[in-house]
């Protein structure tokens, strides 16, 4: 997806303790260029002995980015979007807004399942989930260092998706959350493929 930003003068300028990021359009094309770090062109493990672990920090920041949308999102929604979000979502608002973002990403990720594993990944043991019937593993495909290619395993009635699968359809998620929340809308929705992160 390529990412036409208005001209400088037109883009308010981020706090400074915001690291540019202020919005959840930001968090989403953050997730699409951690995407395309895992997935491009790797060095050959044998010139750089590390590259089996890059991946898998790769592969961890692209959970975490992709599940911080969730927070980001309804941080960044005003009283009436939360009351939109709510009644997409099918749950009550309560006066504890942590407890109404909760609610938020505890439906987020029953419906896509990807977030669900991103949820884990990025959460490690701490996870707060619905469900204990899933568990999630991250392990490398091949043999030691001479494979740097990682391997999400879902295991849920024996299900097991790579990596780029599992994060290109919560990128995909996203995409379409967003844009029925606005917070991505005209040029922002540019072709997939220009990006890098094609479905």
């Amino acid at each position: 997806m390529a990412v036409h930003l208005p001209l400088p003068g037109l883009v308010r300028q981020p706090p400074d303790t915001m690291v540019g990021l202020t919005s959840p359009a930001h968090m989403f094309r953050k997730f699409g260029w951690e995407i395309r770090q895992l997935t491009s062109p790797r060095r050959d493990p044998n010139e750089n002995p590390y590259e089996a672990q890059l991946n898998g920090y790769r592969a961890f920041n692209c959970a975490v980015t992709g599940w911080q949308i969730a927070p980001w999102t309804w941080n960044c929604s005003d009283v009436g979007l939360r009351a939109e979000i709510a009644a997409r979502y099918g749950f009550s608002l309560v006066h504890q807004n942590r407890r109404n973002l909760e609610r938020f990403c505890q439906a987020v990720a029953a419906e896509c399942p990807e977030l669900y594993i991103c949820r884990r990944i990025a959460n490690g043991k701490h996870a707060v989930v619905a469900r204990s019937d899933a568990y999630v593993t991250a392990h490398v495909k091949g043999r030691g260092r001479e494979s740097a290619s990682y391997e999400l395993k879902f295991d849920h009635g024996g299900m097991s998706r790579d990596a780029e699968d599992v994060f290109h359809a919560a990128f995909s998620y996203w995409r379409r959350v967003l844009t029925d929340l606005r917070f991505l809308k005209g040029p922002e929705l540019c072709d997939d493929e220009a990006d890098g992160v094609a479905q």
